[in-house]
């Protein structure tokens, strides 16, 4: 008996870690799918049906032609649109390692590819209800699995899977978490075990960004979340992201989005 193990398999497996915060099937006429993302806190991954959107990146316009779809990275900003109109399934995401490290951080441009033609239809069986329960809901990640890996080929681009060290990775993991605006560098550090001026010097150079800006990203997309699929009111929000004072997340909120939370609540982000 002869039996090769897939060691390297269940190892990197066990390492990767899919969030799908929001997807579905959008039919848009022109004017409708418009909008800057300036500072995406999570991927997008669309996949184009028909019509003739377009992303501008970087002041250059990026065609999204029917039978393709795209990969958006996180902290890549962006501006999208359509001429007459848009039909896509799209998805929000994220994918991490298990130091908590984005994989799609710092990737830095759209990534592309021809889709074949019946997966557009099995991804709208598996995530459209028409397969219930835990069924549809493994087919569907392993989908949109199967399609960041192709993409991934086609493009020949490899996630580049950082190792945080032990204080960084403590860190972000209490971040992501429990999302407040009231989270603090000194009490990471407590719970991290390191000084404040060694967790703060190690996360800038791990991370690429301050241990402030992962705060503000971590709590201002948990308050996109609740603004679109909770019931519950701006007060009660502000109040379970630590903001205490609504008046206060909403001045937050409209610096970074450039509308009211309320006003947010009732517009459709794809």
């Amino acid at each position: 008996m002869k039996i090769e193990n897939y060691r390297e398999f269940f190892s990197r497996r066990e390492q990767v870690r899919l969030q799908i915060l929001d997807g579905g099937h959008a039919v848009c006429e022109g004017g409708e799918w418009a909008a800057d993302v300036a500072s995406p806190g999570c991927s997008r991954l669309y996949y184009i049906l028909g019509g003739d959107p377009f992303l501008v990146v970087d002041g250059e316009e990026l065609p999204l032609l029917p039978g393709h779809c795209y990969l958006i990275p996180t902290g890549l900003p962006f501006r999208y649109d359509c001429r007459t109109g848009m039909e896509q399934i799209y998805f929000h995401l994220n994918l991490r390692n298990e130091s908590g490290w984005d994989l799609f951080r710092g990737c830095g441009r759209v990534l592309g590819m021809a889709y074949p033609e019946e997966l557009a239809g099995r991804i709208e069986t598996a995530c459209g209800e028409k397969i219930c329960g835990i069924t549809g809901a493994l087919l569907g990640e392993a989908l949109v699995k199967e399609t960041l890996a192709r993409i991934f080929m086609e493009n020949d681009w490899e996630p580049e899977d950082k190792t945080l060290s032990p204080c960084v990775q403590a860190a972000v993991s209490e971040i992501w978490s429990h999302p407040s605006i009231q989270m603090t560098l000194e009490t990471l550090a407590v719970r991290s075990f390191v000084s404040p001026s060694t967790l703060a010097k190690k996360f800038r150079k791990e991370m690429g960004m301050t241990l402030g800006t992962c705060i503000d990203e971590a709590v201002f997309q948990e308050a996109e979340q609740l603004l679109r699929r909770s019931a519950l009111s701006i007060r009660e929000i502000s109040e379970r992201l630590g903001f205490g004072d609504q008046f206060y997340f909403s001045r937050r909120f409209r610096e970074k989005y450039k509308t009211t939370p309320r006003s947010y609540r009732k517009q459709t982000f794809i």
